[in-house]
């Protein structure tokens, strides 16, 4: 009966840890308003796509509402006062946040990557940098110099495939020729 007792709790045990990640799996990638209608373009295993497939996919797919980039994440240097650290930042379309809607701690999703030189930045990331989530309006250096401000701060959920720890507007590419 002991043996039987011990067989019946680690089958019970065991049972839960299948469900538990059997429920964290189908609860992946879920955060977007309408998962079952997002979805994610890939070229040549890049998730890089040039921008003449954005404004085609724009023009003739039927259906499609809103199109966002996003980059693989870079690894720049940046820097705030004395502290330094590589760190994964990814490129992004101002409608980013729109399409995935990340849970905004501070700052407007609709505005955050709107201008050249914005930086929407992780929780964590704000935390590493300045021991505290309301940044919004601090300015932090890329490794070549230069100033970007903080529009926003998000929580990445667990449940993420994306990780990044800072999103810069795409439109910082066209207005500076360092990029």
């Amino acid at each position: 009966t002991v043996i039987s007792v011990i067989g019946l709790g680690i089958g019970m045990a065991v049972c839960l840890l299948v469900l538990r990640y059997g429920v964290t799996e189908l609860s992946f990638d879920r955060h977007p308003p309408a998962p079952e209608r997002t979805y994610r373009l890939v070229l040549n295993e890049e998730p890089q796509v040039p921008s003449q497939v954005i404004d085609l996919t724009r023009a003739e797919v039927q259906g499609v509402e809103r199109v966002a980039r996003f980059t693989h994440p870079l690894h720049p240097l940046i820097s705030q006062g004395e502290r330094r650290l590589y760190q994964p930042v990814s490129v992004a379309d101002e409608h980013l946040f729109q399409t995935l809607s990340f849970p905004f701690l501070h700052g407007d999703p609709h505005t955050a990557l709107k201008e050249a030189f914005s930086m929407v930045v992780a929780a964590r990331f704000a935390r590493q940098y300045y021991d505290r989530v309301d940044v919004v309006g601090e300015t932090i250096l890329w490794d070549q110099g230069i100033p970007f401000q903080i529009t926003g701060v998000v929580e990445i959920p667990a449940t993420s495939h994306l990780r990044f720890a800072a999103v810069i507007s795409y439109a910082t590419s066209y207005a500076d020729e360092r990029w």
